[in-house]
C-alpha cells in the first residue's frame, strides 16, 4: 500500500472546485459525486500507483507526472517509487491547459 501525500495546492484546488459546485452552481449532488470519485481514485492510487497514464506533454512525462480524469476535472500526481509515495500535485478543470500551468 502506497502512502498518499496531498500537497497544499491540490487541497486548495479541490476546495475551490467544491465551493464552486456548492456556491456558484448550487449543486451539492455534483460536489458529493466529485468527492466520492476522488475517494475512489485515492484508493486506487494507494493500491496501484501506476494505474493511470503519464501526462501527454513530454516535459511533464519526464517529471513522471500522471493524469487521472475525474468527472470534469483532472488530478495530476507523481509516484515516487523509491519512497512508495503518491504525491497529489494539483486539480484542474478538464478544459484548462494544465501542462502550460505546471511548466
Amino acid at each position: 500500500m502506497s502512502k498518499l501525500a496531498i500537497n497544499k495546492f491540490a487541497q486548495r484546488d479541490l476546495e475551490r472546485i467544491l465551493d464552486y459546485l456548492m456556491e456558484e452552481l448550487c449543486n451539492p449532488l455534483a460536489a458529493d459525486n466529485l468527492l466520492s470519485e476522488v475517494a475512489r481514485v485515492y484508493n486506487v492510487l494507494q493500491s496501484d500507483p501506476e494505474a493511470f497514464q503519464f501526462a501527454r506533454d513530454p516535459a511533464l512525462r519526464v517529471k513522471g507526472y500522471r493524469v487521472v480524469p475525474i468527472n470534469n476535472y483532472l488530478l495530476v500526481y507523481r509516484y515516487e517509487s523509491n519512497i512508495n509515495t503518491v504525491r497529489v500535485l494539483r486539480y484542474f478543470h478538464s478544459l484548462q491547459d494544465y501542462a502550460r500551468i505546471l511548466k
